[in-house]
């Protein structure tokens, strides 16, 4: 029988050199009741690792709307069928990662935040306008963010649904 320190090495080992086949060995351990020789160390961290890559993914979807909104208001000439397209295709994000991750609306708010600066980085890159002409303060709220019925006026030509006419800020 191996001691713990070996066992320990043997795990971590795996751990460092073929992630796939460590996360088979401790599934099938901790499936077995063998959690003594399960690495509980790495599988708390693989844990945790996977709720900060939900969130991270709720304000990637956050950023992406926010940022088509912007350029859609500030360059609305140069709205399309992709930029409606993208905001409806994560707008659909956010429902999924909010209805199979519930424990993430209370970081909606600041989420949405941090989403809001880099998309207005992003939107300035994008359209070649200065930083300066996308507000530091969002537009819109994040409910509007949501909004399936919430559309610029420059995309609701591409949407279906119609859309709200936010033109004015």
């Amino acid at each position: 029988m191996e001691s713990p320190r070996e066992r320990e090495r043997m795990t971590g080992d795996l751990y460092e050199t073929d992630f796939y086949s460590w996360s088979q060995q401790q599934g099938a351990l901790l499936r077995s009741d063998d959690v003594h020789r399960a690495d509980l160390a790495n599988i708390a961290e693989e844990i945790e690792t996977l709720g900060r890559s939900e969130a991270a993914a709720l304000e990637s979807e956050y950023r992406m709307i926010a940022m088509h909104l912007l350029k859609a208001l500030h360059q609305p000439e140069m709205a399309s069928r992709s930029w409606n397209a993208t905001i409806i295709r994560e707008r659909l994000n956010v429902k999924r990662l909010l209805r199979d991750n519930p424990g993430l609306k209370a970081r909606r708010s600041d989420l949405f935040l941090g989403a809001y600066d880099d998309a207005r980085k992003e939107a300035s890159a994008e359209t070649g306008k200065p930083l300066s002409r996308f507000p530091a303060v969002s537009p819109f709220t994040i409910g509007q963010a949501e909004d399936e019925g919430f559309m610029p006026r420059a995309l609701s030509r591409f949407a279906e649904h119609g859309g709200t006419d936010c033109s004015s800020i």
